[in-house]
């Protein structure tokens, strides 16, 4: 029980700690350009780049945290005793798919950005440059949640049964 409490006590501290500083950053970046009048309007290949890469990472975050509010909601469940239900099947999976999501959407950018930085000439090692440690981790994360998922799932199915049959 006490490592179900300090579960759900460090990823609502790892949420909230992110949402302040994800938060904390956009409302700095909109100074700035407010500040600075740097609110570039024009179509030039490094504007679109930059809004595509932008937008990119507004989804890679979003993603990202939706992933983690899935687990909060997995945490909540294991605190209440909870521990093979069709809620934390749901959660889990949900979660698996949006840490998927989120790995390779990161590693997209990752590609792209190291393709612009080389001048979109195709390096053989480019995919191991660009190819860091966060989406790989974020896949097997998100591949884990989805084993995990199946696996409670059969859970049920087999708890089931043995009520049934009893």
């Amino acid at each position: 029980m006490k490592y179900s409490v300090l579960f759900k006590s460090l990823i609502d501290i790892f949420c909230f700690g992110l949402l302040v500083v994800l938060s904390a950053l956009f409302i700095s970046e909109l100074v700035e350009l407010y500040d600075n009048d740097k609110i570039d309007i024009s179509l030039s290949f490094e504007s679109i780049f930059n809004l595509i890469i932008t937008v990119l990472s507004m989804a890679y975050w979003i993603t990202f945290l939706r992933g983690i509010m899935f687990l909060r909601r997995v945490a909540r469940n294991y605190l209440s005793r909870d521990f093979i239900s069709p809620k934390i099947v749901a959660n889990l999976k949900m979660c698996g798919k949006h840490f998927l999501y989120a790995g390779g959407i990161s590693a997209f950018i990752l590609f792209i950005v190291q393709l612009a930085e080389d001048g979109f000439l195709i390096n053989p090692l480019l995919l191991i440059e660009g190819f860091v440690v966060s989406p790989l981790f974020l896949f097997i994360i998100g591949l884990f949640f989805l084993i995990q998922c199946g696996s409670l799932f059969k859970a049920i199915i087999l708890e089931e049964e043995n009520s049934l049959t009893v």
